[in-house]
């Protein structure tokens, strides 16, 4: 697909010297007679390039047929790595210029690529280089393969997580990098590895802290001591949409290895109710403050009269998620009598989960042999 030069694009190219940098996705660019009149093959590359989305922009390249232009690792030697390649592009004969090279491996900051101009001696458009005798050979100009290196500029891909207490079942990533845009995804621990799935949010290319909130739905539900892991994949699929399995493959390093991270929910010390005089509204009740080791219940009970809770179904509830949980509503479910106190009272939620089972189970939460609640007046 030709890439045309977008106000966008000329802008990205003014980040760099003429050479790679990187831009949105394509195959071959600008092909035409080259206007200095010659005909060496050659590429034309600047000293660094900066891939962005996992793609790299080069100036120009000519060839005398039908080509590749590739992209190798160095041996650390000063030297490409052959016959492997981590990108290819195909040329049509003559000057090719504009056009880009997706990666389809992660490569590190301060490190070394060639490009390499490649035959298409085979079958044309269909990549057959393997090493010594194969088609599509590199293309040399006198004795010299035609090739350039340049040095990658950029964030390494990384996850900085702490374990941490949900907040509004939520969860705080202190630094995410990235190379490219990327999906950062959460899965819950079975049995020490990472499992379901539970949400996936996009990250930018470059450093950022983020956050993630995750689903309401029973399933989702983690507790103190919970494992989660979380893990960097492309978005080379379609926009907004995280497919995996799918073309949204886990991100890897420099090494091969995955880039993830895991950590643990943390309960809370003191499991806690904040409630403040407040009148109905819109058929609700808002409690301030609830701090719970589980996912569980908040609980609007009347008050019996002798300065305690009713043991009855009482007459609103709401689920709470582990750790902190603010202004959590509660839609009345039945007529409150007048003038009476409420107590917001914690209770747990055991299986099944999702359903408040009070009183045959979902009990109040027992902390030290006390209950968790708080009371308060409705405004009249």
């Amino acid at each position: 697909m030709k890439i045309p030069m977008t106000l966008t694009r000329m802008a990205l190219w003014a980040l760099v010297p003429a050479g790679l940098i990187l831009t949105g996705c394509g195959e071959s660019g600008t092909t035409d007679p080259d206007p200095s009149g010659s005909t060496e093959p050659r590429i034309v590359a600047s000293a660094t390039v900066r891939p962005l989305n996992g793609l790299i922009l080069f100036d120009s390249v000519y060839s005398d047929g039908p080509g590749w232009l590739v992209v190798h690792r160095d041996n650390g030697a000063n030297a490409p790595v052959v016959p492997a390649v981590i990108g290819r592009l195909h040329l049509d004969s003559g000057l090719t210029t504009e056009s880009a090279i997706m990666l389809d491996s992660v490569v590190g900051n301060g490190e070394k690529i060639w490009l390499m101009l490649h035959e298409d001696d085979g079958i044309v458009g269909a990549w057959e280089y393997e090493g010594a005798s194969s088609p599509d050979q590199p293309v040399t100009s006198g004795t010299a393969v035609v090739m350039v290196s340049t040095t990658i500029v950029q964030t390494d891909p990384m996850i900085v997580v702490r374990d941490q207490m949900l907040d509004n079942n939520g969860v705080a990533v202190e630094s995410v990098a990235s190379p490219e845009k990327a999906w950062l995804v959460f899965r819950k621990s079975e049995s020490g590895l990472p499992g379901e799935v539970i949400t996936s949010i996009r990250v930018d290319t470059g450093v950022d802290a983020t956050g993630a909130q995750f689903p309401t739905e029973p399933s989702y539900s983690l507790r103190a001591g919970d494992t989660v892991w979380v893990a960097l994949h492309r978005d080379r699929g379609a926009p907004n949409i995280f497919e995996f399995p799918g073309p949204d493959m886990p991100m890897r390093d420099v090494s091969g290895m995955a880039v993830m991270a895991s950590f643990v929910i943390l309960g809370p010390d003191v499991q806690s109710v904040v409630a403040v005089d407040q009148p109905i509204d819109a058929g609700a009740i808002f409690i301030d403050e609830v701090t719970s080791t589980n996912p569980g219940w908040i609980v609007l009970h009347e008050d019996d009269g002798s300065g305690a809770p009713k043991n009855d179904r009482g007459v609103g509830w709401s689920r709470v998620w582990s750790g902190r949980s603010t202004d959590v509503k509660v839609q009345i479910e039945k007529p409150i009598t007048p003038n009476v106190r409420i107590w917001a009272v914690l209770h747990a939620d055991n299986s099944p989960i999702g359903t408040y089972d009070f009183p045959t189970a979902d009990l109040p939460v027992d902390q030290g042999g006390m209950g968790v609640a708080d009371s308060f007046e409705i405004d009249q």
